[in-house]
């Protein structure tokens, strides 16, 4: 009877201890789960709701450029690259996201009247492009005022610049070429340097972009006259009484 009592225990014992073992089995086969399947999801959502704040950034530093030049008043606004993924228990997140911004000085913009080049003046492309881990985020671009985004070879219009069919406004940018890896945010400095405002007849503005195919269906949409993209130049023409306002702020990143 002892025996027996003996053994009616030691099988109770392992039992138990095979329990615990199948529970744990279960706990971290649904961690993995939760690892493998679920964190990236949720990781995820994060980033997209986090590009959100990274494209009003962008609008906002357009508007920027616009108001520091209008006003001539320096300004400052944010970028803010800065995302941090919560903490979950036992489980693992990737490491943090970074952005890239850069400068670069690359574009070029002649003003002419009744056929005689008066203005040659530079102009900087702004890119920002946030390096998610998972959510597949567009590199955002301003040209000319024009916000562009750019998705591996994919180009589109995100949202337009200020130009009509009556009045050129160019809101240049001088910088100088750089390019800038945080994880943090960063302040985006804007100084004014100058403003012109004239009438002219008989004006063309000719100016190099990487993105002509969306500046020829954009002039195209607000009936100006221009001349078929040449390489990576487009050319606006105004035949009648014009007025032209250049516009020209630096950006020190």
């Amino acid at each position: 009877m002892k025996l027996e009592k003996i053994l009616l225990m030691d099988d109770k014992g392992i039992s138990e201890i095979i329990g615990i073992i199948l529970i744990l089995g279960i706990i971290v086969i649904f961690l993995g789960i939760l690892q493998s399947k679920s964190v990236p999801e949720w990781n995820k959502e994060i980033e997209a709701g986090h590009f959100n704040t990274i494209f009003d950034d962008v609008l906002d530093l357009r508007q920027a450029l616009q108001e520091t030049a209008i006003y001539v008043s320096p300004r400052t606004t944010v970028v803010h690259a800065a995302l941090d993924y919560p903490t979950r228990m036992f489980l693992q997140n990737s490491l943090k996201p970074g952005a890239t911004i850069s400068t670069m000085n690359n574009n070029q913009i002649r003003i002419s009247y009744n056929g005689t080049t008066t203005e040659v003046v530079n102009s900087c492309t702004i890119r920002i492009k946030e390096n998610y881990n998972y959510f597949s985020a567009p590199e955002l671009i301003i040209e000319h005022g024009m916000i562009i985004g750019k998705v591996g070879h994919t180009n589109y219009t995100i949202d337009d610049p200020l130009m009509n069919n009556k009045t050129i406004d160019l809101y240049l940018v001088e910088c100088e070429n750089s390019s800038i890896g945080t994880t943090s945010s960063m302040n985006i400095h804007l100084f004014p340097v100058m403003v012109s405002n004239q009438s002219a007849t008989n004006a063309s503005i000719t100016f190099t972009t990487d993105y002509p195919e969306l500046w020829d269906t954009y002039l195209e949409s607000i009936n100006v006259d221009g001349d078929p993209p040449f390489e990576n130049e487009i050319t606006m023409n105004y035949n009648n009484a014009t007025r032209i306002r250049t516009f020209i702020t630096r950006i020190i990143v």
